[in-house]
């Protein structure tokens, strides 16, 4: 009797599911696959955030000044770090495309994010199976608390840095499967060249020659160290000649005890960032985290555990990054150590240590005996989804805020461009210090004489930080507004409207007196173009608030103040469309005074 058409097809649902669990989940083309969707994914989250993007912070650095080549822009320090590639890159792109797009920038950041996601998964699926090698590879592609690499091409150094690192410990670990086996001229070669790549990219460069030197030295591998000389030579070469250049933060130097704090918290952040726990909330927690497992490691050691030399040599090379923070940079905080731009190269060297303690424990063959191949692959996908879900969650914060702040960027760059012509304004001041401390106002506006200037692809205007572009206008126009004697002749009484009080005609046809209620009193003042406006019988301690965005939200102090004190009049430059000025007084106290207002 021959089965049922239904009993067949149920028999082969059940051998497929069998095989899928079993064979597929274990083969080395069903992780890529994996991979290279999720990547397909990742990336097309990536291109939405990027219309929320555009030059930030220390990026204005190499527009403003290091956009031709030469020796010194390309080799020169960034603060104390050598950054020639990165330097090379913003000068071919600014030199294409210009400001006026964020996209090419943003690819290549992105395009070398991919690339150290697949060096990543080759040299752990080579060495612990594909199922280790996939969860390493899912997790640094998801790595969203490293969202500052993501987000901002300037950070690219440490990806550029990485993959060269990770290129040259994949052409040297080859050596492994075969140890009889010398290493390959090509490889020893690709090795060299690919350290020499990391070096000049970001200070990650030597942290990656000094994981690979402590490797090779515990495996006694003279061929490998050979192969570090070159890009040793370069670092020490191009340290001895630029020193007297580097600008050290002016938080440098530490006492130990903060120096060993900020470690540890940085150590634990790494392991939060690549568990999906928020570093700067959890950062103690994964410093237990951290020494937990080091203590699990140590008794497996003890119970005969042998990790390979890339257990070690990861692992130091996560101290030394770490621990060069803690030195250079940590006395800016300890919460400094949690930075989200650390956290990408921390997660290589966590997942190198993982690989290489782990050998070839997760290999299929160790399983088939066990009758549950299943097992492994199950419990890595329980572990990476909420790995990945609370990393994608960090990320899609960072880039939330980001499009706020660039919004806010733009709006206040925009107002340079608007002003640029207004006599006596301040083009020699930043726009926003905290935010864009490289630039100033004359600096920007030759920038974007040659390369144009940049945008946002959405309609970012309503989302820019009003408070932040008023500051700027008063940063930039305070030199420009005039401080008078009032006009002798009349003028209309300006128009007034008070929270906290009343407002009455004055004693002239230019005034209007008004009454404050409560010392919380304030009073919204429109004033025509051109006009001058000044208070008779002033109260003591008012303050001009000021606006060119929504409402008055910055203060103008100094001598404006003191004028208004004094009775003398204040003009304001007039603006051009689409900005106008909006006036509130404040801390008024109770004392009843006019506002006037007339032509000068």
């Amino acid at each position: 009797m021959k089965p049922s058409g239904s009993s067949t097809r149920a028999n082969g649902l059940r051998g497929w599911l069998r095989r899928l669990l079993t064979d597929d989940l274990w083969g080395p083309r069903f992780a890529p696959a994996i991979l290279v969707l999720a990547g397909i994914a990742m990336l097309g989250l990536l291109l939405y955030v990027s219309r929320w993007l555009t030059f930030w912070f220390d990026e204005w650095t190499f527009v403003v000044y290091r956009p031709d080549p030469s020796v010194r822009t390309i080799v020169e320090p960034h603060v104390d770090t050598f950054l020639a590639t990165l330097a090379l890159i913003y000068e071919a792109l600014l030199h294409v495309f210009g400001l006026r797009t964020y996209e090419p920038y943003l690819l290549v950041d992105w395009l070398m994010h991919f690339v150290c996601v697949g060096l990543l998964y080759h040299i752990v699926a080579r060495r612990s199976g594909t199922v280790l090698g996939l969860m390493a590879g899912l997790s640094l592609l998801l790595l969203g608390s490293a969202y500052e690499d993501l987000l901002q091409p300037f950070q690219m150094q440490y990806l550029l840095a990485g993959a060269g690192g990770l290129l040259a410990l994949d052409r040297l670990l080859v050596v492994e499967a075969e140890p009889a086996k010398p290493h390959r001229e090509r490889d020893l070669i690709v090795a060299a060249l690919a350290l020499l790549f990391a070096v000049a990219s970001s200070s990650l460069g030597p942290i990656f020659v000094g994981l690979i030197v402590v490797w090779a030295v515990l495996r006694r591998d003279r061929a490998a160290l050979l192969a570090t000389a070159p890009a040793i030579a370069l670092y020490v070469v191009w340290y001895v000649m630029w020193v007297g250049e580097f600008q050290r933060p002016p938080t440098a130097g530490m006492d130990f005890l903060l120096a060993t704090e900020s470690l540890l918290y940085g150590l634990g952040s790494a392991v939060c960032g690549v568990a999906g726990l928020p570093p700067q909330r959890f950062g103690w927690v994964g410093t237990l985290l951290l020494a937990a497992a080091a203590v699990g490691v140590a008794v497996a050691v003890i119970r005969g555990l042998r990790p390979a030399p890339l257990a070690a040599a990861a692992f130091l090379a996560l101290i030394a990054e770490y621990g060069l923070q803690a030195f250079l940079r940590g006395s800016m905080g300890v919460e400094h150590a949690a930075r989200s731009g650390y956290l990408y190269p921390a997660a290589l060297f966590i997942w190198l240590a993982i690989s290489g303690v782990v050998g070839h424990g997760l290999d299929r063959e160790r399983w088939i005996a066990r009758g549950r191949l299943v097992f492994v692959p199950v419990a890595v996908l329980v572990l990476i989804v909420p790995m990945a879900m609370g990393n994608m969650a960090q990320f899609v914060g960072a880039a939330r805020q980001s499009k706020i702040i660039r919004a806010t960027e733009v709006a206040e760059l925009r107002l340079v461009e608007a002003v640029r012509s207004i006599p006596g304004v301040d083009l020699d001041v930043s726009p926003d210090p905290d935010y864009i401390p490289q630039l100033t106002g004359r600096t920007y506006l030759a920038a974007i004489e040659r390369f144009g200037a940049p945008t946002l692809a959405w309609d970012w205007e309503s989302s820019a930080d009003s408070t932040r572009v008023n500051l700027t206008a008063v940063r930039l126009l305070g030199p420009s507004i005039r401080i008078v004697a009032p006009p002798g002749s009349g003028g209309s009484a300006p128009q007034l409207e008070i929270k906290g009080g009343s407002v009455e005609a004055g004693t002239s046809s230019g005034c209007s007196l008004v009454r404050p209620s409560s010392p919380d009193a304030a009073v919204s003042m429109a004033i025509e173009d051109g006009h001058a406006f000044w208070l008779q019988s002033p109260p003591a301690g008012v303050l001009l608030m000021v606006g060119v965005a929504d409402k008055p939200s910055a203060a103008i102090d100094g001598s404006v103040r003191k004028a208004l004190a004094n009775g003398q009049a204040v003009v304001l430059p007039t603006l051009p469309a689409p900005y106008g000025w909006q006036v509130r007084l404040e801390s008024l106290g109770t004392q009843s005074f006019e506002v006037c207002s007339a032509a000068p």
